[in-house]
């Protein structure tokens, strides 16, 4: 035969909410530490995460330097091509220019070989 306590049956009951508390305590025991776990998982993908945002902002202040280097060279260009125009320009001039001057003394020239093949 089983005794019984004196308190008629509350001490099953309190060993049964005893033992429920201790598992619930060791589950929260677990838990807790898959938390702590995570949570240093999560600080490593943070710091992690921070070099990485480091190094964008590196590489994206380069690109702008870059950027600001091509827009440099790139009005360099242009103003090369403006002043390649304006000597093609000239050039054209003084080559008309000369081309005439140089027709004027072949003129010249062919009249005296004219003057001297007369006499």
């Amino acid at each position: 035969m089983t005794k019984k306590s004196d308190n008629g049956g509350k001490g099953r009951v309190l060993d049964l909410n005893t033992k429920i508390l201790i598992a619930i305590r060791d589950e929260l025991r677990v838990l807790n530490g898959k938390v702590e776990g995570h949570t240093s998982i999560l600080q490593k993908h943070t710091s992690i995460l921070q070099e990485h945002t480091s190094i964008l902002h590196e590489h994206t202040a380069i690109l702008n330097e870059h950027s600001q280097r091509l827009t440099a060279v790139e009005s360099a260009v242009k103003e090369l091509a403006r002043e390649t125009r304006r000597w093609v320009a000239h050039f054209d001039r003084d080559y008309m220019r000369l081309a005439t001057e140089f027709d004027g003394i072949r003129s010249r020239v062919e009249n005296c070989e004219q003057k001297l093949s007369l006499r």
